[in-house]
């Protein structure tokens, strides 16, 4: 289990798009990439929730992502989240059968 600190630490560099510490902290611990808080929210949840483009691409290009991970909330289902919040960041993207086979807009 992640850090509490850590944690916090990361999901505030999604938030604010610190995309320089947000990278730093994944490069030290990759497993911080689909670490929860205290409502089960993943970094990704955040980037969605808080419309943070930069953060999620970086997110999403972390090897081992969850994209499907649920929180506390229904009303923040990731898949739902993302495909509301992130349309342009995906062509063809399979959130809803679980398969990531979408790739990055540049």
């Amino acid at each position: 289990m992640a850090d509490r600190a850590q944690v916090s630490k990361l999901q505030w560099a999604v938030r604010s798009e610190d995309l320089s510490s947000l990278s730093k902290l994944l490069s030290s611990d990759n497993s911080l990439v689909n670490a929860v808080d205290y409502d089960k929210r993943t970094p990704l949840h955040v980037a969605a929730l808080f419309d943070c483009r930069k953060a999620a691409q970086i997110l999403l290009s972390q090897v081992g992502i969850n994209h499907t991970a649920p929180s506390l909330s229904p009303s923040l289902s990731l898949s739902l989240s993302l495909s509301h919040s992130f349309p342009w960041l995906f062509e063809g993207f399979g959130f809803f059968s679980g398969a990531c086979g979408g790739k990055l807009i540049q």
